[in-house]
C-alpha cells in the first residue's frame, strides 16, 4: 500500500468515527429528554425538565414535597394569582402547600396558618360566622376562658382580658369565638392557649343564663353576676355601654348556650 493510499484510509476512518460519535451523542440526548415508555394517565411524553423554556402539563402535578414559586399563575385566567410576597388574587387553591421560593418567610399552608404579605380577593367564604381578634387572658383556674364565655377587659393589666364576673359590667368587649371566621392578631399567638379568639363582630355561640327571666328572639344581652354568662337586658337605661349583643335565638331553660348577634 502507498502511502498516499494510507492517508485516505486514515482521513476515512476519521470521518467514520466522528459521524458514529454524533449519533451517540445524539441517543444519549434522545434517550434523557423522552422517556423510554408512555406515561400514566394520558399525559403528553414529555418530563418536566429544569429550564427556561415553558413547559404544558395536560395533568394534574402531584408534588410529594413542598411546591415553591415566586407566584402562581391561573393558566386560564391570569387575573387570578397567588403571590405570596405581594398581593393575591385567588379565585380557588387547591394544593396543599406553597412557598414563595425567594422568601420562605411567606407559604401558603391549606392544613395549617398562613403567612401573606397581602391578599385580595374578589369574596371570601370561611367556616364560621364572627370576626375575631386574640388578647391576651388574665385568668387561671376556674377563670380560664372558655368558648361562649362573656369577657371584660381587666382593669389592672393593659390589653388583658378576663371572663365577666359580674352583671351589667360597662367593660365587656365581646365572647370567646367558638370558630372565627377571621382571626386577627399577631402570627405568634395563633398556637397560644393564653391568646383567645374573642369574636368582636358577626354571630358567635354564647353562654347565657335566665336570671333575668327567659330570653327572647332580639332581647339585648348583657353580662350577668353569673362568671362567663350574659342575660337580658331588662332596663335599657342600666344597659347602656353594656349591651353584649342582640339574641338570635331564645332560650327557655335556667341556662345554655344561644346564638347572639355582636355589632
Amino acid at each position: 500500500m502507498t502511502k498516499k493510499t494510507q492517508t485516505i484510509a486514515l482521513y476515512f476512518s476519521i470521518i467514520i468515527v466522528a459521524i458514529a460519535s454524533v449519533f451517540w451523542v445524539n441517543g444519549l440526548i434522545l434517550a434523557w429528554t423522552t422517556p423510554v415508555s408512555a406515561p400514566p394517565g394520558s399525559n403528553v411524553a414529555a418530563p418536566l425538565n429544569v429550564g427556561s423554556t415553558a413547559q404544558t402539563k395536560s395533568g394534574s402535578l402531584i408534588s410529594s414535597s413542598d411546591m415553591r414559586a415566586p407566584i402562581f399563575y391561573d393558566q386560564n385566567n391570569t387575573g387570578y394569582y397567588v403571590d405570596p410576597a405581594g398581593m393575591s388574587n385567588m379565585n380557588r387553591v387547591d394544593f396543599s402547600y406553597g412557598y414563595d421560593r425567594d422568601n420562605t418567610a411567606y407559604y401558603l399552608d391549606l392544613n395549617n396558618t398562613s403567612k401573606f404579605n397581602a391578599v385580595y380577593a374578589n369574596s371570601y367564604s370561611g367556616p364560621g360566622c364572627d370576626i375575631a381578634e386574640r388578647y391576651q387572658a388574665s385568668g387561671d383556674g376556674d377563670s380560664q376562658l372558655e368558648p361562649g364565655d362573656i369577657v371584660v377587659l381587666d382593669e389592672d393589666k393593659e390589653m388583658n382580658i378576663k371572663k365577666s364576673d359580674k352583671a351589667y359590667s360597662t367593660m365587656v368587649i365581646g365572647v370567646v369565638s367558638t370558630k372565627p371566621n377571621l382571626t386577627m392578631g399577631a402570627l405568634e399567638n395563633f398556637d397560644n392557649e393564653n391568646y383567645p379568639p374573642i369574636a368582636l363582630l358577626g354571630r358567635v355561640p354564647t353562654k347565657v343564663t335566665a336570671e333575668n327571666g327567659p330570653i327572647k328572639i332580639g332581647d339585648n344581652i348583657i353580662s350577668s353576676s353569673r362568671p362567663g354568662y350574659g342575660m337580658k337586658c331588662d332596663n335599657y337605661s342600666k344597659c347602656q355601654g353594656a349591651i353584649v349583643g342582640k339574641a338570635l335565638q331564645k332560650l327557655e331553660g335556667a341556662e345554655g348556650v344561644i346564638e347572639v348577634l355582636i355589632k
